[in-house]
């Protein structure tokens, strides 16, 4: 039945398959390596995603904190300025006041004949402890 050459024959397609079927089992235990190393790289690589979103998480909520803390600092000294800025307005008022209350009373002084305010006239060392801008010499000019 069998003749050599029919048997050679059977044989070699049978090797062929076998050899296919080991070759097909060894790719697929190549594949199913393969893609148990890239699920392990994703589940790495996810880890890790996890752990620089939490870290970006931490680092805006510090920001959020610091510009806070600068927001509040400059609040502070913007009202301190503002409150720098309104003594200083009333001290120039108060001296624009003194100097038109001077120069008024220089004028009059000056029809009495005196070239400066008659401050403490009569007592020349109460003219040292006299108020800011006060502290004029008098002279009369009849003297």
């Amino acid at each position: 039945m069998w003749d050599t050459k029919s048997r050679f024959k059977a044989q070699s397609a049978f090797a062929v398959g076998r050899n296919s079927q080991e070759a097909e089992e060894v790719d697929k235990q190549r594949l199913l390596h393969q893609h148990l190393c890239l699920e392990t790289d994703v589940s790495e690589l996810k880890k890790k995603l996890q752990t620089q979103k939490e870290e970006h998480q931490r680092q805006d909520a510090q920001r959020v904190r610091n510009i806070e803390e600068v927001k509040a600092e400059a609040l502070h000294w913007k009202q301190k300025w503002q409150h720098v800025a309104v003594t200083l307005q009333s001290a120039f008022k108060e001296l624009d006041d003194l100097k038109k209350t001077n120069l008024v009373v220089d004028r009059r002084s000056l029809h009495q004949g005196s070239v400066l305010m008659p401050v403490y006239e009569e007592d020349e060392e109460n003219a040292e402890n006299a108020p800011v801008g006060t502290n004029l010499l008098n002279k009369n000019l009849h003297h």
